[in-house]
């Protein structure tokens, strides 16, 4: 989750996902001040976990860890 997918090495992502989100991109996204609001960074931080829960399928450990901490 702290960086972007390689789609080149994860068949299917860049086809299945189509808002690509991570938290090192959040975390860069902060620090420029890029966020205009607590709204829009919930809805970046919600977007790493929805994609990694619909990417993984249940009982992997990305799936898992989505959940975790959702």
């Amino acid at each position: 989750f702290l960086e972007p997918v390689d789609p080149s090495k994860v068949a299917g992502y860049a086809e299945a996902i189509k808002r690509p989100m991570d938290f090192g991109t959040i975390t860069t996204k902060v620090a420029k001040g890029k966020y205009r609001s607590l709204e829009e960074f919930a809805a970046d931080f919600h977007l790493v976990i929805s994609n990694a829960k619909s990417f993984n399928p249940p009982g992997t450990i990305y799936h898992a860890e989505a959940e975790r901490i959702e």
